[in-house]
């Protein structure tokens, strides 16, 4: 499993340290993994084992478990598992080789660490040192008598102590800048490569960075690639960030990101705000689990990054009509990758710092809540909007709460709604139902026919109404969709060959990769479906598989078809075999299909001959 060596970077110059595998193996037979994981989580003893909460999803109870004997942990929620290695590199989200000296240096063993030459890219590993350099001059001359105005911003700004830090800098001079690359071999090109200089009209190169407050840019591995520089002055723009460089891409960057990575998983959430300059304000406060963009478009890569994270995304954008604006697109953005979400509401118009330097007790205590998106977006509600206006809104507003999948917010959320633009709640209740979701980030799974008035009379109805789940508990799964009501008889668990038992159901989940569709066909007004869940199950997974472009031989499902309730309904939880998809994107179309083709085959569960029933009625007594 392990390389012949182990590489672990040095930051400092030269070759690259390694640690052999036969050390790495003794270093795991040296550490207690109890004591490694309880530098991160709390644990406590259960028989021979111990448990506690798990870091990597959202639990709520202990789901993992962790062998003394065996020296592993395992999730018997979200699958996580692993030596103490293992659990250090996800939960510091660090690669192996950094994972392997944090293991080392929390139990106390010793690594013979050696260097050795290595494999590199000798143009990158001098551009690495370039910018390394520019810092260790930026860094410096903050600290001068000529950085005196600066410094002084920066202090007021955030504190003095951050100041000591590697964080800030200030370039004096461009002049002075090239003469001290210069004398350090580089070349003009070089410079001109990093983005920190660029060519002026007089043909020689200068950095657009001269006298400003400069934030140090980072990469995911903490090298640093770039600089945004704040003006002191009211002169030219108010900030400069590097432009797009070799080195240097804005969509892959987020401010802070390695220092917040375990303070976020402390604090259960990370906390995302527009730029450097809040995120720092927000440090200076002892706010760790801070993150910024690079303004307010959040891109994919970005995305990416916060989800590695593992925990949910506090949204707290500037409170003007364009922080407003990102926060709703950027809600979406995260809720179809599968992240939760939360929000912060900035009275008039403030950003973060603003706030801190007006309100600090109140900014703490807006961070304290865990406000939902129409928590959020009732407060951004304004007087005097007129009928067009107070429509849109409305829509919007709806829109929103249709991703939210709660029966109770839907009620209470629509209330508001009606209050606050004077519409009759009952026209709101009707426009809500008549949305197809075509604009919705997730199709709405609680507007179901159950809400409707069906006589026994009425033609059958069918609908279908899913959601994705980036990690799913299983064992909340099996808990809620099975074992509630297993001893009434009322469920029966299937996949798309055979009836399925407890363990079966299991068994099926640990072979979960990647997102899950969860799925509900709802069924009004039709009988027998226990002799035609499958068939309406198998037809709804292969329409599925079409439109996603998966081949069926990689989709599999565990089905649950209930009849405790008022109209019966089929849960589906389908999944990947192998994860070539990061997300499922089901259109309108789409679900129309799925729900025609269920209301065929359920028409038919009458035609069922007498051996089928046999047959079924065998397979569930073995169960």
């Amino acid at each position: 499993m392990y390389q012949s060596l182990v590489q672990i970077n040095h930051k400092k110059e030269g070759g690259a340290m390694y640690v052999p595998k036969e050390q790495v193996n003794e270093l795991l037979k040296n550490v207690d993994i109890v004591d490694i994981i309880r530098n991160y989580i709390p644990l406590n003893k259960k028989g021979n084992n111990y448990v506690g909460v798990c870091p990597f999803h959202d639990d709520h109870s202990p789901s993992l478990s962790v062998n003394p004997q065996r020296q592993i942990f395992k999730c018997f929620a979200c699958g996580e598992g692993g030596n103490a290695i293992k659990f250090v590199q996800d939960y510091e989200n660090i690669s192996f080789p950094e994972a392997v000296k944090k293991t080392a240096e929390l139990g106390g063993y010793h690594l013979d660490i050696r260097e050795e030459e290595r494999q590199v890219d000798p143009y990158k590993e001098r551009m690495k040192k370039l910018f390394g350099e520019i810092r260790n001059y930026a860094t410096y001359m903050i600290r001068t008598d000529d950085a005196a105005n600066v410094r002084d911003y920066g202090q007021t700004m955030f504190g003095q102590g951050l100041l000591q830090e590697e964080r800030f800098g200030y370039i004096d001079s461009s002049d002075n800048l090239k003469k001290y690359m210069l004398a350090k071999g580089y070349t003009s090109d070089e410079l001109i490569r990093s983005g920190v200089f660029q060519f002026g009209r007089d043909g020689d190169i200068h950095s657009m960075f001269e006298g400003r407050l400069l934030f140090v840019l980072e990469d995911k591995y903490g090298t640093p690639v770039g600089y945004s520089g704040r003006s002191i002055t009211n002169e030219g723009p108010k900030y400069l960030n590097s432009p797009e460089t070799e080195f240097f891409h804005k969509r892959e960057m987020l401010y802070n990101y390695r220092e917040c990575i375990s303070f976020a998983k402390k604090a259960k959430e990370v906390i995302l705000v527009e730029g450097p300059k809040d995120a720092e304000k927000c440090r200076s406060e002892g706010i760790k689990n801070i993150v910024a963009g690079m303004g307010t478009a959040l891109a994919h890569e970005q995305i990416q990054l916060l989800k590695k994270m593992n925990v949910p995304v506090k949204l707290c954008y500037d409170g003007d009509a364009a922080g407003i604006k990102a926060t709703l697109k950027n809600y979406q953005e995260l809720k179809r990758e599968g992240v939760e979400v939360r929000t912060v509401y900035l009275p008039n118009g403030l950003d973060p710092a603003e706030m801190i330097d007006q309100e600090p007790s109140d900014f703490h205590e807006l961070l304290k809540k865990n406000e939902n998106i129409m928590d959020y977006y009732l407060k951004t509600y304004k007087e005097v909007y007129g009928f067009d206006e107070r429509r849109e809104y409305v829509m919007n507003g709806l829109k929103l709460l249709s991703g939210m999948e709660n029966v109770l917010a839907e009620d209470f959320y629509m209330k508001q709604l009606s209050e606050k633009t004077g519409f009759d709640l009952e026209s709101i209740k009707k426009q809500y139902g008549i949305l197809d979701g075509k604009d919705m980030p997730k199709m709405k799974a609680t507007q179901t026919a159950a809400s409707r008035h069906y006589s026994k009379h009425s033609d059958g109805y069918v609908k279908f109404n899913f959601s994705v789940q980036q990690k799913m508990n299983c064992s909340d799964r099996v808990k809620v969709n099975f074992d509630m009501h297993r001893d009434d008889g009322k469920v029966t668990a299937f996949d798309g060959t055979s009836l399925l038992n407890r363990q079966d159901i299991l068994k099926k989940y640990i072979s979960v990769k990647g997102p899950a569709l969860c799925a509900t066909i709802t069924l009004v007004n039709y009988d027998n479906l226990e002799y035609r869940a499958q068939a309406i199950a198998n037809e709804a997974v292969k329409s599925i598989g079409n439109t996603i472009h998966v081949d069926m031989n990689n989709l599999d499902y565990v089905g649950y078809l209930h009849t405790h309730s008022k109209h019966p309904h089929i849960h589906l939880d389908i999944y990947q075999k192998e994860p070539y998809l990061s997300n499922y994107v089901l259109t309108s179309d789409v679900v129309r299909e799925i729900e025609e083709k269920a209301k065929e085959v359920a028409n038919d569960a009458l035609s069922v001959s007498e051996g089928q029933e046999e047959f079924i009625a065998e397979t569930v007594v073995k169960m």
